[in-house]
């Protein structure tokens, strides 16, 4: 078996996060939220209207923390 690229130890209810390869961001929703002030900043609703806290972990940023998401690029005209 490979080495994993990420490792996600869940103990507690506290993720701990391991990204091993470069490159890769690891996105973390918990849906535990009970108890959590509606203004949270890490409170977030997902697709399909559920409410979860939102958490991205990136290889140089350990521990994890709220990123925006990414914006898609926009692509230029090229004319008309």
């Amino acid at each position: 078996m490979n080495p994993a690229d990420v490792q996600v130890t869940v103990e507690g209810g506290v993720a701990d996060i391991r990204v091993n390869k470069p490159g890769i961001t690891v996105e973390v929703r918990d849906y535990d939220v009970e108890g959590v002030d509606d203004d949270h900043e890490l409170l977030w609703t997902d697709e399909i209207g559920n409410r979860c806290m939102r958490y991205f972990a990136l290889p140089d940023e350990l521990p994890a923390r709220e990123q925006p998401p990414a914006e898609h690029p926009t692509t230029p005209s090229l004319g008309g």
